[in-house]
């Protein structure tokens, strides 16, 4: 997926579920933005 301009991403979400059959599902939520407030978000860094 491209993002407009000078984007960057940050890992906001990040889960793992096991379901009943003993299988995993990882999910995975990005968010770009062209201005990251460090004191708030560390990893933009």
């Amino acid at each position: 997926m491209s993002v407009p301009g000078t984007y960057t991403w940050l890992k906001t979400a990040d889960r793992i579920v096991q379901n009943a059959k003993r299988q995993y599902t990882r999910t995975e939520q990005w968010t770009a933005s062209d201005k990251w407030d460090t004191d708030l978000y560390e990893a933009a860094t």
